[in-house]
Protein backbone atom coordinates (compact mmCIF):
# COMPACT_ATOMS: atom_id res chain seq x y z
CA UNK A 1 0.00 0.00 0.00
CA UNK A 2 1.42 3.69 -1.17
CA UNK A 3 1.29 6.43 1.06
CA UNK A 4 -0.46 9.44 -0.18
CA UNK A 5 2.31 11.74 2.31
CA UNK A 6 5.61 12.27 0.83
CA UNK A 7 8.43 12.25 3.87
CA UNK A 8 10.98 15.06 3.27
CA UNK A 9 14.14 12.48 3.24
CA UNK A 10 16.75 15.64 3.77
CA UNK A 11 14.90 16.47 6.80
CA UNK A 12 15.17 13.72 8.69
CA UNK A 13 17.79 13.24 11.28
CA UNK A 14 18.13 10.94 14.21
CA UNK A 15 19.42 11.11 17.49
CA UNK A 16 20.58 7.92 19.63
CA UNK A 17 20.27 8.72 23.32
CA UNK A 18 23.30 6.53 25.16
CA UNK A 19 26.12 6.81 27.30
CA UNK A 20 28.61 5.66 25.22
CA UNK A 21 29.82 8.54 22.49
CA UNK A 22 30.06 7.16 19.08
CA UNK A 23 26.88 5.18 18.18
CA UNK A 24 27.41 2.81 15.32
CA UNK A 25 23.88 2.32 14.08
CA UNK A 26 23.23 3.38 10.64
CA UNK A 27 19.39 3.97 9.59
CA UNK A 28 18.05 4.61 6.00
CA UNK A 29 14.83 5.71 4.31
CA UNK A 30 13.64 3.90 0.98
CA UNK A 31 11.94 6.12 -1.64
CA UNK A 32 10.77 3.16 -4.08
CA UNK A 33 13.80 2.70 -6.08
CA UNK A 34 16.92 3.56 -4.03
CA UNK A 35 17.80 3.75 -0.13
CA UNK A 36 18.76 7.27 1.46
CA UNK A 37 21.05 6.84 5.02
CA UNK A 38 19.21 9.55 7.52
CA UNK A 39 22.05 11.80 9.39
CA UNK A 40 22.88 10.82 12.62
CA UNK A 41 23.18 14.17 15.00
CA UNK A 42 24.67 14.51 18.54
CA UNK A 43 22.15 16.80 19.45
CA UNK A 44 18.86 18.17 18.41
CA UNK A 45 16.74 21.05 19.35
CA UNK A 46 12.77 20.54 19.73
CA UNK A 47 10.85 22.71 20.81
CA UNK A 48 13.43 25.18 22.31
CA UNK A 49 15.20 22.95 24.03
CA UNK A 50 18.71 21.53 23.09
CA UNK A 51 19.18 17.47 23.56
CA UNK A 52 22.31 15.76 23.48
CA UNK A 53 22.90 11.94 22.96
CA UNK A 54 23.49 11.93 27.02
CA UNK A 55 20.42 13.88 27.91
CA UNK A 56 22.60 16.08 29.99
CA UNK A 57 21.01 19.42 28.81
CA UNK A 58 25.07 20.87 28.58
CA UNK A 59 24.40 22.42 25.61
CA UNK A 60 20.80 23.73 26.18
CA UNK A 61 21.82 25.58 29.79
CA UNK A 62 25.83 26.97 28.12
CA UNK A 63 23.27 28.94 25.09
CA UNK A 64 20.67 30.14 28.07
CA UNK A 65 23.60 31.51 29.54
CA UNK A 66 25.62 32.89 26.56
CA UNK A 67 22.26 34.70 26.19
CA UNK A 68 21.63 36.02 29.49
CA UNK A 69 25.28 37.64 29.61
CA UNK A 70 24.18 38.91 26.03
CA UNK A 71 21.32 40.82 27.64
CA UNK A 72 23.11 41.51 30.66
CA UNK A 73 26.23 43.51 28.52
CA UNK A 74 23.27 45.06 26.77
CA UNK A 75 21.92 46.87 30.15
CA UNK A 76 25.36 47.16 31.56
CA UNK A 77 26.72 49.29 28.17
CA UNK A 78 22.87 51.53 27.96
CA UNK A 79 22.70 52.02 31.50
CA UNK A 80 25.61 52.91 32.91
Amino acid sequence: MFSLLKLNISKCKTVSYCMKNVTDTEYFTNDGCTAHEIEQLTNMKHLGVIFDYELSFWDHIQLKINQAYSILGLIKRNFI
